[in-house]
């Protein structure tokens, strides 16, 4: 994973940026829950009716414990769901060991 490149993007910003990309699409895309209401979830809804963005994975860091909240991601279509965490040691682990299966992961090509 020596070539990654992370961009962080707000979350208002993220369609329009994704919707601009010309060239290689990102491997995975992190959709970070802020609160505990799951509404940052639209986005995920957006990206899998989006004709050009609909392949791309989405994994979701959310808080533990809200199973709801898991169910509800899984149910838009996000590709899975990890805890987020505080320790930004943990989270770069969490980032990486994501990074890593998905720049490894065939994607699905639409006809």
């Amino acid at each position: 994973m020596a070539d990654c490149e992370i961009r962080s993007v707000a979350a208002s910003e993220a369609l329009p940026w994704l919707r601009g990309i010309t060239a290689e699409k990102p491997s995975v895309v992190l959709l970070l829950l802020d609160g505990g209401s799951g509404a940052e979830l639209s986005i995920l809804k957006c990206i899998k009716e989006d004709g050009q963005l609909w392949s791309l994975p989405v994994v979701v860091l959310g808080p533990s414990g809200d199973v709801g909240l898991v169910d509800k991601s899984f149910g838009l279509g996000a590709a899975g769901y990890m805890t987020r965490t505080a320790d930004p040691h943990e989270l770069a682990a969490v980032i990486r060991a994501v990074g890593q299966y998905w720049n490894l992961s065939e994607l699905p090509k639409r006809a």
